[in-house]
């Protein structure tokens, strides 16, 4: 996990883990104050993630995101995750 912390309180965050026989990190939770949003915080953060992927020997970052959730889907945009597949579902 990454984050980063303003006079000690968390004000952002990525939390992922790494799948080394697929090379891939995948993020399973991302977070930004409302506060603090728009100031290039998930940037910052996703680029030391992206470093210490790179470390570990990864050559790629994969999210599942909501499709409702349209904060989440312009920063991911942002930092030049782009969408793959759709994941289909049907509650029974």
């Amino acid at each position: 996990m990454v984050w980063a912390e303003l006079n000690g309180e968390v004000v952002g965050g990525i939390c992922y883990e790494y799948r080394p026989k697929v090379k891939t990190g995948w993020i399973i939770l991302s977070f930004t104050d409302p506060k603090y949003r728009g100031q290039g915080l998930n940037r910052l953060l996703h680029d030391h993630m992206e470093q210490n992927i790179k470390e570990l020997g990864g050559n790629r970052v994969c999210s599942y995101v909501s499709i409702n959730n349209e904060s989440r889907l312009k920063s991911a945009e942002k930092v030049g995750l782009k969408p793959q597949f759709y994941r289909m579902n049907k509650n029974l």
